[in-house]
């Protein structure tokens, strides 16, 4: 149904905002660790 399509978006949606995050929070802790390394 018409609900059902919405409800997997949004959910795709969240899905590709967190994988975002994470790599964005990833990205950003090996900058600083490296950062202190050096």
């Amino acid at each position: 149904t018409e609900r059902n399509e919405k409800i997997k978006y949004i959910k795709d949606l969240a899905a590709g905002g967190v994988l975002f995050a994470s790599l964005i929070a990833l990205a950003v802790g090996i900058l600083i660790f490296v950062h202190h390394l050096f």
